[in-house]
C-alpha cells in the first residue's frame, strides 16, 4: 500500500466518524500540543536562586540598575 492509498484510506476513516467525534478529536490534539508545548516552555526556564541576601537598600538599588542597564531581568 502507497502513501496515497493509505491517505485516502484515513480520509474515508475521518469521514466516518462524525462532526461531533471530529470535533472531539480536535479539541483532545489541541490539549495534547498545549500541554506538550507549556511543559516545554516551563522545563526550558533557567533555573534562578537567591545571589544575595541581606543588603541594604543602596546596594539593592545598584545591582538592580546595573541588572537593568545590562537588560537581564531580575
Amino acid at each position: 500500500m502507497n502513501a496515497r492509498e493509505q491517505l485516502e484510506r484515513l480520509l474515508s476513516n475521518l469521514r466516518q466518524l462524525g462532526a461531533r467525534r471530529l470535533v472531539a478529536l480536535a479539541l483532545i490534539a489541541l490539549t495534547v500540543v498545549a500541554v506538550i508545548g507549556l511543559g516545554a516552555m516551563y522545563l526550558s526556564q533557567p533555573e534562578r536562586e537567591t545571589l544575595y541576601a541581606n543588603l541594604n537598600r543602596d546596594d539593592v538599588a545598584r545591582i538592580g540598575g546595573a541588572l537593568k542597564d545590562a537588560g537581564i531581568s531580575f
